[in-house]
């Protein structure tokens, strides 16, 4: 028995990696699904993460800014926005963090029973 231990491994080693290679073939497909998965739901996430710091910019500025000229309580608020952007290792545009600006200045003044005037800040 001991002269077959040398094929017997052969052997075993042989249909592994037989069975290996087709598993991984079969996973094949699912690769690209996964990623595309993954990649949404990062934007998901990123998404989120400038909502809730949007708030937290429009409130800060807001509050401690009051009745500054809003384009640069807008300044502000996007350099606060990408600092904090850039700790959760987020790249959104421009136009996306003057967006999230927009709503969270929307829902701060609905709040505070303002009106909701984007251009005036």
């Amino acid at each position: 028995m001991e002269q077959l231990q040398p094929y017997i491994n052969t052997l075993v080693l042989a249909i592994v990696g037989f069975v290996m290679t087709w598993a991984l073939r079969k996973l094949d497909p699912l690769v690209e699904p996964a990623k595309a998965w993954l990649r949404a739901r990062t934007t998901d996430t990123q998404r989120q993460a400038l909502q809730r710091i949007a708030a937290e910019a429009v409130a800060l500025f807001e509050a401690t800014l009051g009745s500054k000229q809003g384009q640069e309580k807008l300044r502000l608020a996007k350099a606060y926005i990408n600092k904090g952007l850039g700790a959760v290792g987020s790249d959104l545009s421009d136009a996306d963090i003057r967006a999230a600006v927009e709503k969270a200045l929307a829902e701060y003044k609905a709040k505070q029973g303002g009106g909701s005037d984007a251009g005036s800040h």
